[in-house]
């Protein structure tokens, strides 16, 4: 999503880009001026989704803020052919009362004028609605000719709930997306712990992937993954692409992900213009006993993945557990429903704090029992407990 902020008054401009950030604009998607010159020449030259004005502006540098400067802007925007028109207009200004004998004029050319004064939030929800309805619209004009499809994979001891939810919240803004749910019951984690079981699954979902592309040739796809579904689709994916099957992933989300925090990515430079989502849980705890006890697995939803970050490869680190992603619907509404726009932008998210003592050890722990056995986990364990006493 792409903003213009027209304003003079440098803190709240500040308050505003700080806001937009927060709600996963990206910094250089926000674009500020404080005149309607500046501002004329932009819009004349560039499409924004969103233009936020000043009701009172100057028009050029140093001039007097007036009214009219912005009513003129407005005009020239309603009326000038050579304007790429915003999808949404919305006023600002710090005191409505004050602008009541001509907020008419303004409300002819926006939608409304949101009073945002520093050091109140009574403006954020106004706000967040206006900027809900332009990710809203995006998505529901998005390939409306269907070449976009979503691929889920739930993870170990669940039956995927969730996907039907993102189903759900997804064809209720764009019922043209197909969503394909791939199920493979409730795995048990005896299952889980054993590598014969883990190679029967990725084979399974292998084939599968393998009849949904050959069925879906030309489209585009996005997979979200969870926990052991990280997993299997993952080494899948691997296969099919070192086999040379064409797997035109747009985005890839994991969350929860089991996966060792080195785990190769490398052929995923044979998948152009691939964006690697990966969803983090500060206190995913599970995955502790994943990197100490299951083979081949580790705790990348926890720790991320090593290596460099960038804007088609990030980490996301986000407070909370193992399901955090699925406690309601919100997490999917502000992290997944707007990668489904055309070119989505992916902001960074790190809540995480300093790890405590006893956490940090309990890593460090798992860490070692996956590369040395238990024997080194319970020397560790009873070193620990006897120095604690």
């Amino acid at each position: 999503m792409k903003v213009i902020l027209i304003d003079d008054n440098e803190k709240r401009a500040k308050l505003l880009c700080n806001w937009m950030t927060s709600i996963g604009v990206l910094d250089e998607n926000i674009t500020v001026v404080d005149n309607t010159t500046e501002a004329r020449f932009l819009i004349s030259r560039n499409y924004y989704d969103v233009l936020l004005l000043d009701v009172v502006l100057p028009k050029r540098k140093q001039d007097k803020a007036l009214w009219s400067n912005g009513i003129e802007l407005l005009r020239y925007i309603s009326a000038s052919n050579r304007v790429k028109t915003p999808e949404k207009i919305v006023g600002i200004t710090a005191y409505s009362e004050d602008i009541s004998s001509f907020k008419d004029k303004f409300e002819e050319h926006c939608l409304n004028v949101v009073e945002v004064k520093l050091g109140t939030t009574e403006w954020i929800p106004k706000l967040s609605k206006a900027f809900s309805y332009i990710q809203s619209s995006k998505i529901a004009r998005l390939r409306a000719d269907g070449d976009l499809v979503a691929v889920t994979v739930h993870g170990i001891r669940t039956f995927g709930q969730w996907q039907e939810r993102l189903k759900k919240m997804i064809q209720g803004e764009a019922d043209y997306i197909k969503f394909l749910s791939y199920k493979y019951g409730y795995f048990s984690v005896i299952f889980f712990v054993f590598p014969f079981f883990q190679r029967l699954e990725v084979n399974r979902l292998k084939l599968a992937l393998k009849g949904m592309i050959a069925a879906n040739p030309g489209k585009e796809f996005i997979v979200f993954s969870h926990s052991f579904g990280t997993y299997l689709f993952a080494h899948a994916f691997q296969e099919l692409i070192e086999d040379g099957e064409s797997f035109n992933i747009k985005t890839l989300v994991l969350s929860g992900s089991v996966l060792k925090a080195t785990h190769d990515w490398s052929f995923t430079q044979a998948v152009p213009g691939l964006n690697l989502i990966n969803e983090c849980g500060s206190d995913d705890r599970i995955l502790w006993l994943s990197e100490a006890f299951v083979p081949k697995t580790g705790m990348a939803g926890r720790t991320g993945f090593y290596g460099f970050n960038s804007d088609h490869f990030r980490n996301r680190f986000h407070l909370g557990g193992h399901s955090l992603y699925f406690e309601g619907d919100q997490f999917m509404k502000d992290n997944w429903l707007p990668l489904f726009v055309e070119n989505p932008s992916t902001p960074a998210y790190d809540e995480r704090g300093d790890l405590n003592l006893v956490a940090n050890i309990i890593e460090q722990l798992s860490v070692l029992t996956g590369k040395f056995g238990l024997y080194l986990f319970l020397i560790f364990l009873l070193f620990f407990i006897w120095l604690c006493f």
